[in-house]
C-alpha cells in the first residue's frame, strides 16, 4: 500500500501541470489526489473526471489521513517557520532539475542563482531514500505541504507595525496564516474546481451577484461565496445539481446556505450609469434613480434624454435609469406590474412626455399609469409644445416643462444634486428623505444596532417650502432585519434636528426664574380634542438645525440669528451656553439641540412688557411665565407647556 502511488505519480503529475492558475504547492495536492483516485477506482488517469476529484476534497480531513495512511515518509523534516517552508518549496521546484547522480539540468544562470539551494538539495536526499528515488520525491513533496502556510505581512499590518517589523527582522516578509500549506492549498483547489463546475452545471459562476428570491432572506444580494455539491457515494463523485450555495451578503458580513431554487444570477451592470427596462432586475446599489414615465415604447426622445443624463452624470455612485416598457419596446406584461410599482415608487425623479391621466371619460393614452398627479414634486415634464391645461396644471404645483430632452435632463440632475449611495433596502427611500439628518440619525442607529432595513415604503413625505428638494418631516414603514433574521415591521416617524433656545432669568428662588416662551398654533403639540383645551401649549424658540454635522460652537452661530428674528434680541454669540443633545421623542426619529440664554433685567423687562401689550387672542406672540406656573399644577388640558419643553427649560434652569 506505501507503494501504491508511485506507479500513477508522473502520469498525474504531469496532469497536475496543464493547469497553469496554479501553483506549485495546489498542484502537488491535485497530483495526489488524481493518483489517489486512480487507485482507489482503478481508473486510469486521464479518465478521471474533476467530479471525482471534487468529491476527494469534500471532506479535507478525511483526505489528510488517506494520504498520510499513504505516504509515510520522514515527516520530522517538516519546516517550524514560514521562511523555512518558502525556502523547500523553492527546492522542491529545484528537485525536479536535479538527476540521480546530483547534476543541475536546467539552465546555467539558474544554477548559479540558486547553488546553495541545489546543494541542499542533494544533501537531503538522504532523509526522503526510499525504495525509488520517486517515492522520496513524492515524500518530500507531502512533508512540504504539512508545513505553516504565510501571507504578506503587507496584507495584515499597518505602515507602523511595518516599520517595526523591519527594525526586528522579518520572517521572509511573510506572517503565519495559522493553517498549512495543505489546508491553504485545498481551499485554493475547492474554488478552482468550482470555478470550472459550477457554469458546467448552469449555475452562477462562483463569486457572481446573486439575489435570494425565496425563504427567510428574500430580497437579499450578495455573492455565491461556495457550493455544497450533491454526491453519490457508490461512484465516490460529486453530481449535479448542486445541493446549496453559500451566500455571502453585501448588506453585512454575514453568510448563509441557500437553496438552489431560491437564488437568482444577477446581471453584470456598469458601475457608472445602467439603463433597466420593464421587468429586468435592478441594481442593488445607486446615487440616484430616474423613471421615464412617457407612454411611447423605443422613443427617440428617451434615447436622446438618456444619452443627456449620461453626458451629465459626474458622480462616482450609480446613476440608473428605469424605462416602463421591455428591451424589444413591447409593453410590459401583467406579471412585470410588481416593477412597474416599484418604479414609481422607488425613482427619486420621474420625466413624463404626458401630463397625469385625464379626468374619467376622457380619452386615455395607452401606456403604463403612474400617479403623476401624486409625484408632482419629483416630476419633470418634457414637452415641446404643452397645452394651456398642462401650463396651468405645471405652474400650480411648481413642476418644471422643459422644451427638450436636453433641458429635462439638466432639470433633473439639478434636483439630484450629488445623490446618495443606497443598497438594499435603503433603495427604497427617496432622495428627500435620505437627505433628512433625523433619517440618517435613525439609519445609523439601525446599523450600529446590527440590525438592517430590508424594505421600505414612504408613507409621508411632505416637501419643506424652504429647502427644495428636501422635507421636513417623513413618516416610513420598515421592514427591519434583525441579526437572527427576524423581520419586524415598524412605523418611523421622523424630522430634521431642531435648535431649542432657553432665555431666562434667572432668580435666587429657581421656582420664579422667568422663561420666554412663543405661541404658536401647532397643532402637532396639540393634546387630544377629548381634554378640550382653551389653548394650544406654548413653545420656546426654534430654528431647523441647517448643518446636522456640526462644529464646535455652531449651535451659537444657528441660536444668535434665531433669537433675533424670533425675540427681537441682538447678542454676542459668547452669551449662548449649550446643553446635550436629546431625542425629542421616543417615537419621532430626530435630536434636539439646546442651547440657553440668561437675560438681563432690561431685555426681561422689555419682552415682559411686549407680553403684556399682547392680544390673548392672536394666535402667534411672547409670553413669559415663572417656571412655577409651568409645573403641572393647572387644570387638564390648560398646561402651559408639553412634558418635554418642562424637561429641556429644567435642565437650563434649575441649579446644579
Amino acid at each position: 500500500m506505501p507503494n501504491s502511488l508511485v506507479p500513477h505519480w508522473k502520469a498525474a503529475y504531469a496532469r497536475a501541470l496543464q493547469q497553469h492558475a496554479l501553483d506549485g504547492s495546489e498542484r502537488d495536492v491535485l497530483a495526489l489526489i488524481l493518483a489517489l483516485v486512480a487507485v482507489e477506482d482503478g481508473t486510469a488517469i486521464e479518465d478521471i473526471s474533476l467530479w471525482s476529484v471534487r468529491y476527494r476534497l469534500g471532506d479535507p480531513q478525511q483526505l489528510h489521513q488517506t494520504l498520510t495512511a499513504l505516504l509515510p515518509g520522514p515527516l520530522d523534516h517538516v519546516a517550524s517557520t514560514v521562511a523555512d517552508a518558502r525556502k523547500e518549496s523553492t527546492r522542491i521546484r529545484i528537485d525536479e532539475l536535479v538527476d540521480e547522480h546530483g547534476n543541475f539540468t536546467g539552465r546555467a544562470d539558474l544554477e548559479d542563482l540558486f547553488t546553495q539551494e541545489i546543494e541542499v538539495v542533494v544533501r537531503d536526499r538522504g532523509a526522503f531514500a526510499a525504495p525509488a528515488p520517486l517515492e522520496g520525491r513524492i515524500w518530500r513533496r507531502w512533508a512540504a505541504l504539512q508545513a505553516p502556510h504565510g501571507i504578506p505581512f503587507e496584507d495584515t499590518l499597518t505602515s507602523e507595525e511595518l516599520a517595526a517589523h523591519d527594525a526586528m527582522g522579518r520572517d521572509g516578509g511573510y506572517k503565519a496564516s495559522g493553517k498549512t500549506v495543505f489546508e491553504h492549498s485545498v481551499q485554493r483547489l475547492i474554488q478552482f474546481l468550482d470555478r470550472l463546475l459550477l457554469p458546467a452545471s448552469g449555475a452562477p459562476p462562483l463569486y457572481g451577484q446573486v439575489l435570494v428570491t425565496g425563504g427567510v432572506h428574500e430580497g437579499r444580494s450578495g455573492r455565491l461565496y461556495g457550493v455544497t455539491w450533491s454526491v453519490d457515494d457508490d461512484q465516490r463523485a460529486c453530481c449535479e445539481p448542486p445541493a446549496s450555495f453559500t451566500i455571502s451578503f453585501d448588506d453585512r458580513h454575514g453568510r448563509a446556505d441557500i437553496a438552489p431554487a431560491e437564488v437568482m444570477p444577477l446581471p453584470h451592470w456598469d458601475r457608472r450609469f445602467a439603463v433597466v427596462h420593464a421587468g429586468q432586475p435592478m441594481p442593488m446599489e445607486w446615487g440616484a434613480c430616474v423613471l421615464l414615465a412617457g407612454p411611447e415604447p423605443d422613443a427617440s426622445w428617451q434615447h436622446s434624454l438618456i444619452a443627456e443624463l449620461e453626458d451629465g452624470w459626474q458622480r462616482v455612485d450609480r446613476f440608473v435609469v428605469l424605462v416602463p416598457h421591455r428591451p424589444d419596446g413591447q409593453m410590459p406584461s401583467d406579471e412585470q406590474e410588481q416593477w412597474l410599482r416599484d418604479a414609481y415608487a422607488w425613482a427619486d425623479e420621474i420625466i413624463s412626455t404626458r401630463a397625469p391621466a385625464p379626468a374619467r371619460g376622457a380619452l386615455h393614452t395607452p401606456g403604463p399609469a403612474f400617479d403623476l398627479e401624486g409625484a408632482s414634486d419629483r416630476l419633470v415634464l418634457q414637452m415641446a409644445t404643452p397645452d394651456e391645461a398642462t401650463r396651468r396644471w405645471a405652474g400650480q404645483r411648481a413642476v418644471p416643462v422643459a422644451p427638450t430632452p436636453a433641458d429635462a435632463a439638466a432639470a433633473v440632475l439639478n434636483r439630484l444634486g450629488r445623490g446618495q449611495r443606497r443598497q438594499g433596502g435603503e433603495r427604497q427611500v427617496r432622495l428627500p428623505v435620505v437627505r433628512n439628518f433625523g433619517y440618517y440619525q435613525w439609519r445609523d442607529a439601525v446599523r450600529q444596532a446590527g440590525r438592517l432595513l430590508d424594505a421600505a415604503t414612504i408613507d409621508w413625505a411632505p416637501p419643506d417650502p424652504r429647502r427644495p428638494g428636501e422635507v421636513s418631516w417623513w413618516a416610513i414603514t420598515a421592514q427591519v432585519r434583525h441579526p437572527d433574521d427576524l423581520v419586524t415591521e415598524e412605523l418611523v416617524v421622523g424630522r430634521g434636528d431642531v435648535l431649542s433656545l432657553i432665555a431666562f432669568r434667572r432668580h435666587p428662588v429657581w421656582t420664579d426664574s422667568e422663561v420666554v416662551l412663543l405661541r404658536h398654533p401647532l397643532s402637532l403639540g396639540a393634546p387630544p380634542p377629548v381634554t378640550a383645551p382653551t389653548r394650544f401649549p406654548l413653545c420656546l424658540p426654534t430654528a431647523d438645525f441647517g448643518n446636522p454635522f456640526h462644529r464646535r460652537g455652531e449651535h451659537q452661530d444657528q441660536g444668535v440669528p434665531a433669537l433675533a428674528r424670533e425675540l427681537g434680541l441682538v447678542i454676542g454669540r459668547a452669551r449662548l451656553r449649550s446643553l446635550d443633545n436629546r431625542p425629542e421623542s421616543a417615537l419621532v426619529a430626530a435630536q434636539r439641540r439646546t442651547c440657553y440664554l440668561e437675560l438681563t433685567d432690561d431685555e426681561c423687562e422689555e419682552l415682559k412688557a411686549r407680553h403684556e401689550a399682547c392680544d390673548d387672542t392672536a394666535e402667534v406672540g411672547v409670553e413669559v411665565h415663572r417656571v412655577a406656573d409651568l409645573l403641572p399644577s393647572r387644570p387638564t388640558g390648560d398646561a402651559l407647556v408639553d412634558w418635554a419643553t418642562l424637561g429641556v427649560i429644567m435642565q437650563a434652569v434649575v441649579p446644579t
